[in-house]
């Protein structure tokens, strides 16, 4: 995680960057190491060659990386480009939390009759698609384009969380369902981290090497501040006159634009190959004793919908 933060501030081809990717795959390799050659993992490795099992974390994770990775970004674009108040950006994301209740318990149902598979591989094109159509952003968007963009994204995450949580559980034995459950929440857990990381690296990138050309005028520490976010340039336009403060903040919000553009760009190529992986294989029915949750189970889903939005 540190890497993949830091990489657009160092490069990603710097000592930084590159020393903090190794540290991280000899620490997961020794990690995986341990894991499989002690009696009682923490985590049985094993478990990944069941294909209910890798596809249900796999796409769970990318399902919360699109999601707190968008709603870190739009979050930011509501205040920073359109103007927004955090109040009234926060209230602008509340819609998505009704559209979680109501499709969420629907889930089991529509697993039984179509098909675990077809669920979650449908539910994972909407969010790709979703996430292309924040393409279609710019700097004078209207919040109802946006609003149904949101909306459409969290309609394909509510059709995918239960299906994948059960597909995780079916793949583990009863006496170790405990591990299952810890894996789903990592899971979770692990791909907000990646979805801040991965998707705010790339569109702070993409937002540094489009707003170079804007800062040639400024002095060493002015540049270095706007070109470090959109909040450092908007301050440095706030302190200068006022042509090279609207050129600069023109600049700077069309630069974040382009950001978010390669991030859910991005996100979406990711969410794709997921798509075909799940409906390849993702077993369509679960094991007897490892059924669907009923839809009393969706709250758990809304819960963690409700606390992006608070982290957002």
């Amino acid at each position: 995680m540190y890497g993949l933060i830091e990489a657009p501030a160092h490069g990603w081809g710097s000592t930084t960057t590159l020393v903090a990717f190794a540290i991280a795959f000899v620490v997961l390799g020794i990690f995986a190491a341990w894991e499989l050659h002690v009696a009682e993992p923490m985590l049985d490795l094993r478990y990944f060659r069941k294909p209910a099992f890798s596809t249900g974390t796999g796409g769970m994770i990318l399902v919360f990386m699109a999601m707190f990775g968008v709603m870190f970004l739009i979050t930011q674009y509501f205040q920073l480009v359109l103007g927004y108040s955090p109040l009234g950006a926060a209230l602008r994301l509340l819609p998505m939390a009704p559209v979680m209740i109501i499709v969420a318990p629907l889930t089991p149902r529509l697993s039984t009759r179509y098909g675990a598979n077809r669920v979650v591989s449908f539910g994972l094109a909407t969010v790709a698609i979703g996430l292309l159509l924040f393409r279609l952003l710019t700097t004078h968007t209207g919040y109802p384009q946006v609003l149904v963009t949101m909306l459409l994204l969290v309609t394909g995450i509510a059709l995918t969380m239960s299906p994948m949580t059960a597909a995780i559980m079916s793949a583990v034995p009863p006496r170790r369902a405990g591990a299952g459950s810890a894996m789903n929440d990592a899971t979770r857990e692990l791909g907000a981290a990646l979805g801040i990381a991965v998707l705010g690296s790339l569109a702070a990138t993409r937002y540094t090497n489009s707003l170079n050309h804007a800062l040639e005028r400024l002095s060493p520490a002015d540049r270095s501040q706007a070109r470090g976010s959109l909040g450092g340039a908007l301050d440095v336009a706030s302190r200068l006159r006022t042509a090279p403060a609207h050129a600069l903040t023109s600049a700077a919000q069309h630069a974040f634009v382009s950001g978010v553009h390669l991030a859910v760009t991005g996100g979406a190529l990711l969410t794709g190959v997921a798509t075909v992986a799940v409906a390849r294989f993702l077993p369509r029915d679960l094991t007897p004793e490892d059924e669907m949750p009923e839809p009393v189970a969706a709250p758990e889903d809304t819960a963690s919908l409700v606390l992006a939005e608070q982290e957002a």
